[in-house]
């Protein structure tokens, strides 16, 4: 399976259907997986990076960039942290003229690289920002990613997760194919997460 081409021609045929975003519904501004991943990481900063003033975050994959400027506004304003270190990372190399063209703003770094989470390692981050990325992937190239993110010395990973499901692979049958995805089940077994708030589980990469 060649990830990239399957990533790009769902990019290209718009195969999750949003007329905002071409990641998806669920990259839509008003879409209560933005509003709660904003909520979720502003939180676990509060409690676990509280006292940081510059963050380093590695958002793989960051897909069309839609609402990613909302959870900084956020984080600047609702934390104690000054400085964000913004590590943008897609498998699809179109991604890279939205990056160069989006509004950028104050007290950001932003970075963009094409980027295999299967195959490649990130740069060593406070947390790793995975948003349903691993609904689309199958049992081989989730454990591929969760061994890379780990490489990375990243200290926290926050992921979309489910419960309550009974995992099954995927075979990238069709373009937007996905499933829900627990990584506390079989065959990944993750331990109990540090933190947690509605789809969104933190955790430590040390201590998996």
């Amino acid at each position: 399976m060649d990830l990239s081409d399957h990533f790009t021609k769902t990019f290209d045929t718009n195969a999750w259907g949003s007329k905002e975003s071409i990641s998806g519904p669920g990259s839509e501004k008003e879409s209560s997986l933005v509003k709660d991943c904003i909520f979720f990481v502003v939180k676990f900063i509060n409690e676990f990076l509280q006292d940081k003033e510059t963050i380093i975050i590695s958002d793989i994959p960051c897909g069309d960039l839609n609402w990613i400027n909302m959870l900084f506004i956020e984080i600047l304003s609702k934390t104690k942290c000054k400085k964000i270190e913004y590590y943008a990372y897609d498998i699809v190399d179109k991604i890279e003229d939205i990056f160069n063209n989006m509004n950028k703003i104050d007290n950001v770094n932003y970075h963009f690289k094409v980027f295999n989470a299967v195959t490649d390692v990130s740069v060593k981050a406070d947390f790793i920002l995975c948003k349903e990325m691993f609904i689309h992937l199958s049992y081989l190239h989730i454990n591929n990613c969760l061994t890379n993110f780990k490489n990375s010395g990243s200290t926290y990973l926050f992921c979309t997760d489910s419960s309550d499901i009974e995992n099954e692979d995927i075979e990238y049958s069709c373009l937007g194919e996905c499933r829900a995805v627990s990584l506390m089940l079989s065959p990944f077994n993750l331990p109990e997460p540090l933190f947690q708030f509605s789809c969104y589980k933190a955790w430590d990469l040390n201590n998996m």
